[in-house]
Protein backbone atom coordinates (compact mmCIF):
# COMPACT_ATOMS: atom_id res chain seq x y z
CA UNK A 1 0.00 0.00 0.00
CA UNK A 2 2.56 2.38 0.40
CA UNK A 3 3.76 2.07 -3.15
CA UNK A 4 0.56 3.26 -3.93
CA UNK A 5 0.58 6.47 -1.58
CA UNK A 6 4.09 6.96 -3.63
CA UNK A 7 2.67 6.86 -6.79
CA UNK A 8 -0.38 9.23 -5.62
CA UNK A 9 2.29 11.77 -4.02
CA UNK A 10 4.38 11.54 -6.95
CA UNK A 11 1.69 11.98 -9.75
CA UNK A 12 0.30 15.23 -7.62
CA UNK A 13 3.97 16.59 -7.44
CA UNK A 14 4.53 15.98 -11.38
CA UNK A 15 0.98 17.71 -11.61
CA UNK A 16 2.11 20.74 -9.46
CA UNK A 17 5.23 21.34 -11.11
CA UNK A 18 3.62 21.49 -14.56
CA UNK A 19 1.01 24.06 -13.14
CA UNK A 20 4.17 26.05 -12.00
CA UNK A 21 6.18 26.07 -14.73
CA UNK A 22 3.06 27.11 -17.41
CA UNK A 23 1.79 29.74 -14.50
CA UNK A 24 5.84 31.20 -14.88
CA UNK A 25 6.49 33.72 -12.03
CA UNK A 26 3.92 36.33 -10.95
CA UNK A 27 4.86 38.89 -9.34
CA UNK A 28 2.71 40.22 -5.85
CA UNK A 29 1.12 42.80 -7.65
CA UNK A 30 -0.58 40.34 -10.58
CA UNK A 31 -1.79 38.43 -7.82
CA UNK A 32 -3.68 41.51 -6.36
CA UNK A 33 -5.45 42.07 -9.84
CA UNK A 34 -6.82 38.65 -10.00
CA UNK A 35 -8.24 38.52 -6.38
CA UNK A 36 -10.13 41.87 -6.48
CA UNK A 37 -11.25 41.00 -10.15
CA UNK A 38 -12.86 37.29 -8.03
CA UNK A 39 -14.08 39.59 -4.93
CA UNK A 40 -15.84 41.67 -7.49
CA UNK A 41 -17.27 38.85 -9.27
CA UNK A 42 -18.30 36.89 -6.29
CA UNK A 43 -19.75 40.04 -4.88
CA UNK A 44 -22.10 40.71 -8.18
CA UNK A 45 -23.26 37.04 -7.72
Amino acid sequence: MAKKDEAIIGFEKQIWDAACILWGHIPAAEYRKVIIGLMIYIKRI
